[in-house]
């Protein structure tokens, strides 16, 4: 739980509200200070009339209300895209280990296929999570960590050309292109 707390409160979004906030405590302490000091005038003179305040407030109702839609509708909109890019790669993984069932290789060829081809695919999809998270900033991730589905068990060659790799999403899309054209030239997927 701790930690929870120290990367929420590590967020710009808290640094920013907190720095907001701090400066309207500031600032309205000096109003109050000032207004004792004049034995209340100050309010008295610079109180806007009630039509004004109505204005403000209205305004700055409508700008507030405009504002969360649109933050919500990006919101909506940001999660649907990443439910049709989770829904795309599991199509991409179940029709490729569907095309092994009238494989002419050996058993432990497709087992050995549809194992690599899946685990490729979670780490691809950790590493387009972990770019939205950072921002494409191509530093590693700072806050929270995608579980992947046997990463650790791909060989020695894979594991290093990932970590090598600068674009590590790339990387990986394109090893999964070639398993794919290397399965389907040595018999291990066959497609109509």
């Amino acid at each position: 739980m701790a930690g929870f707390v120290r990367d929420w409160i590590q967020t710009r979004v808290c640094r920013s509200s907190f720095v907001v906030a701090t400066l309207g405590g500031v600032a309205a302490g000096a109003y109050f200070a000032a207004n004792e000091h004049l034995s209340g005038a100050l309010v008295r003179e610079w109180q806007p009339d009630s039509s004004m305040f109505a204005v403000l407030v209205s305004f700055t109702s409508l700008v507030v209300a405009f504002r969360t839609s649109n933050a919500l509708g990006r919101y909506t909109e940001a999660s649907r895209h990443l439910h049709k890019l989770s829904a795309h790669w599991f199509d991409v993984a179940s029709n490729s280990i569907a095309f092994c069932r009238p494989s002419t290789a050996s058993r432990e060829e497709v087992e050995m296929f549809q194992q690599v081809l899946v685990r490729l695919i979670s780490v691809l999809n950790g590493f387009c999570l972990e770019n939205l998270q950072n921002g494409n900033s191509g530093a590693s991730s700072c806050g929270f960590r995608f579980k992947l589905l046997g990463s650790v068990d791909l060989d020695e060659g894979t594991q290093r050309a990932i970590a090598r790799s600068r674009d590590k999403v790339e990387c990986v899309f394109q090893m999964i292109q070639n398993l794919i054209v290397g399965a389907e030239v040595g018999g291990v997927l066959n497609m109509p």
